[in-house]
């Protein structure tokens, strides 16, 4: 969804260009103007390519709207099963009104006591995870990620870190590591005993 919303906003902008998978698997976990500027790389001026972000955010929302949203495996399961014993939050730098869109598409409100898109508060992921935390009042918490600046984020957050394997980033010298979604709450339980 994100690569085609990608180039729906080149089409709609005039642009005959397209951005090809490999370079949105490389921006993947970028903020919004890193992104903007790798994805984009042929075009001249920044806020274009910023804006051209801004309008595929309309584009993926409405994709995602009429036809749903692909998800990892016992993806809603493993939100019911944590929230029962947990307060569960999702931190991106995904565009505006995307996380709102997908827990709504994916019926998991019930599920997730907040939310930040980093990008759209203009903070770092970092930020945005040392806000979740203290707007939730968590002394301990725990990030998810599967790419090297997932990592460096949650170091800086202060949070404690799982890496998910089967993401689109390798990283090495993690502690925690998911090669499966339903393994989190057994790897999480396997932390507070340590």
């Amino acid at each position: 969804k994100i690569e085609e919303s990608l180039n729906e906003s080149l089409k709609y902008h005039g642009y005959d260009n397209k951005v090809s998978s490999d370079k949105v698997r490389q921006g993947i976990g970028y903020s919004l103007v890193d992104y903007a500027n790798l994805v984009y790389d042929f075009i001249d001026n920044e806020d274009e390519r910023i804006n051209l972000v801004h309008d595929a955010d309309i584009f993926r929302n409405k994709i995602i709207s009429e036809k749903g949203s692909d998800t990892y495996p016992n993806f809603k399961e493993t939100f019911i099963n944590l929230s029962k014993n947990y307060k569960t939050g999702i931190v991106s730098n995904c565009g505006a009104n995307t996380i709102e869109t997908l827990v709504d598409v994916l019926h998991i409100d019930n599920y997730v006591t907040d939310f930040i898109a980093a990008s759209k508060c203009n903070m770092t992921k970092a930020e945005a995870i040392k806000k979740i935390a203290e707007d939730n009042n968590a002394k301990k918490y725990i990030y998810i990620g599967d790419t090297i600046l997932d990592k460096k984020s949650s170091e800086l957050a202060g949070a404690d870190f799982i890496h998910a394997a089967y993401g689109f980033g390798k990283i090495d010298n993690v502690k925690f590591s998911i090669k499966e979604l339903n393994e989190l709450p057994s790897v999480i339980k396997k932390m507070e005993s340590l």
